[in-house]
């Protein structure tokens, strides 16, 4: 996506700074999927991920040891943890010059998007699910969305990882150039697991994905009550 004549005078590959505001969960997958890989192929000397402090021990082994550089702030609650992002951004913006800057998830976005002035470094963002879909009042609803629609301008690329997230996106007016769908993947390899021992003659029921009403757990709950 960068210009070669206007970033790199050899054929080095582009330096690339990753943020995000948690690595708990599915955006921490995503991120182990993404960066060992782009660090096998490019040299984790291109490769910088800015993450919470209070989350390292969350990063995924095959992540930590992949060889890429790790920066971090301090994210004592969320409120408080957007204002320690801002600074530990331009801290390391201006440290390690990036060509291109990838943030993940809403409040990682906002802030690299609302400090980039002009057309440097490329920016890239991926929702990870937009925060407006979230259960919230109809007054932030309509906040986050005008955000949204804000800084889609800054943006050069905006990653959905699902034609239904794209759909959503288009449906609140987010600018269609911007948009482009990578499906969420996974390794063809699973990690490796210890097997659970459960020595009970109960029925077992094997539930993959965050305990949350977003992964239907409520439901699943309730099924097996009734």
């Amino acid at each position: 996506m960068a210009s070669p004549s206007r970033t790199r005078a050899d054929d080095r590959p582009p330096r690339v700074l990753h943020v995000c505001d948690s690595i708990i969960g599915g955006t921490g997958s995503f991120l182990a999927e993404l960066l060992t890989p782009q660090a096998e192929r490019y040299g984790p000397e291109a490769l910088t991920l800015l993450m919470p402090e209070q989350h390292r021990d969350h990063i995924e082994p095959r992540l930590l040891e992949s060889g890429i550089r790790f920066e971090y702030f301090d994210r004592p609650n969320r409120l408080l943890g957007m204002a320690k992002l801002f600074f530990a951004y331009r801290r390391v913006r201006r440290q390690i010059r990036p060509e291109i800057v990838h943030a993940h998830s809403f409040g990682a976005g906002v802030i690299t998007r609302l400090g980039r002035f002009g057309r440097w470094p490329r920016m890239i963002f991926c929702p990870h699910g937009w925060a407006f879909s979230m259960q919230v009042s109809p007054r932030a609803k309509r906040f986050i969305i005008a955000v949204e629609r804000y800084l889609a301008r800054k943006a050069d690329r905006i990653i959905l990882i699902s034609p239904h997230e794209c759909d959503v996106a288009r449906g609140v007016g987010l600018p269609d150039e911007k948009l482009v769908v990578i499906n969420n993947a996974i390794s063809k390899t699973p990690p490796p697991v210890a097997p659970a021992r459960w020595d009970d003659d109960r029925i077992k029921l094997l539930f993959v994905g965050r305990f949350d009403r977003q992964r239907g757990s409520t439901c699943c709950s309730k099924r097996l009550q009734g």
